[in-house]
């Protein structure tokens, strides 16, 4: 929530103030934060001098950049990336300063780094290292911090696959892979491909991944692109799925945002025993397991997330607002986690 306001009336520069609610119950440190902030005609000429505080009055690590002007060159709308932390269930209070009189956050050197190669980039965030393919099946070909690799490519499969009506599967293919955006705390690639079998595409796709400075989280945006010589295209299933290379011992737990509910004990799965979250309806989803038998059938969207851990690792799937375009399902069975952006249900 953010409001622009005069703290007294001595003080002309005028500033922003953000609230930022924790619903999930996860805390969070160094959690990435991008908003767009617009301005009034000769309020902001120059984006280094908007810069974040919290409500000490620390400064936050930050960076913004111009995206629209005036008439007149100033800026029209900023886009402002920040790192906040806020505790689980809690919110943080911040205050957004910006004009000529406000000094620029201090130059640093950034971990966030992408190295290109023939055919992949490297990024580096200084939690995590990744290494996304600009050509064939797979995406994400390799995902690690320190010395432990999330991913296990033995299989060969791609990371999305699409059935068509008739249960023809159309495996994902990625055609180009270049960086898009990058300043110090974020980095943006962007890849494109399309769901191909025999020679043929059934439909494109554009996904852009994100990376954040200190950060092992991604944060991935899909768009589904409908190019090809086809009036229609009827589907039953199309899903985005990453191999694991966890043990036989992974378990799986679940929760939902503002503490609703939570699973008691992470439960075993497998390939027979996966765990599923479901959004087959609006204001309907349901939590589903068979060892031991678990059927949860709530009247309400499901923004919740999905973990998957053994001894040495964890992985965490969130999705936002599923309810917008539904069925989706997010699912792990302890070799993959994966989301069906539409669901066969």
């Amino acid at each position: 929530r953010l409001a622009r306001v005069f703290p007294n009336p001595d003080q002309t520069m005028p500033k922003l103030t953000a609230k930022l609610r924790e619903p999930a119950g996860v805390s969070r440190r160094r959690s990435p934060l991008t908003a767009g902030l617009p301005f009034a005609p000769g309020e902001l000429r120059d984006p280094q001098r908007l810069v974040v505080r919290d409500a000490e009055g620390r400064l936050l690590p930050s960076s913004a950049e111009t995206r629209a002007t005036w008439p007149d060159g100033s800026i029209r709308w900023a886009l402002l990336d920040a790192q906040v932390d806020v505790d689980a269930m809690d919110e943080s209070e911040l205050c957004i300063d910006y004009g000529h009189d406000v000094q620029p956050f201090p130059p640093s050197k950034s971990p966030l780094v992408a190295t290109q190669r023939p055919d992949a980039i490297d990024v580096a965030t200084g939690a995590l290292l990744a290494r996304v393919a600009r050509s064939g099946p797979r995406l994400f070909v390799s995902v690690s911090s320190e010395r432990d690799e999330y991913l296990d490519l033995s299989s060969g499969a791609s990371d999305l696959i699409a059935w068509d009506a008739e249960g023809n599967s159309f495996d994902g293919c990625v055609d180009e892979l270049d960086v898009e955006e990058e300043n110090p705390l974020r980095l943006v690639l962007r890849a494109q491909g399309g769901f191909d079998r025999e020679g043929q595409r059934i439909l494109s796709w554009i996904a852009r991944i994100c990376f954040f400075a200190h950060s092992a989280t991604l944060r991935t945006y899909l768009t589904i692109v409908h190019d090809q010589d086809h009036p229609e295209v009827h589907l039953q299933r199309m899903t985005l799925a990453l191999p694991l290379s966890f043990g036989e011992d992974a378990q799986a737990t679940a929760g939902s945002p503002s503490g609703l509910w939570q699973f008691d004990e992470a439960v075993g799965v497998h390939r027979d025993a996966p765990l599923q979250m479901t959004q087959w309806n609006v204001e309907r989803h349901r939590v589903t397991h068979s060892s031991p038998e678990i059927t949860i059938d709530r009247r309400s969207n499901c923004t919740g997330w999905l973990q998957v851990a053994d001894a040495d690792r964890a992985v965490t799937l969130k999705v936002r607002r599923p309810w917008q375009s539904f069925p989706k399902r997010w699912w792990t069975n302890g070799r993959q986690i994966g989301l069906d952006l539409y669901a066969d249900v």
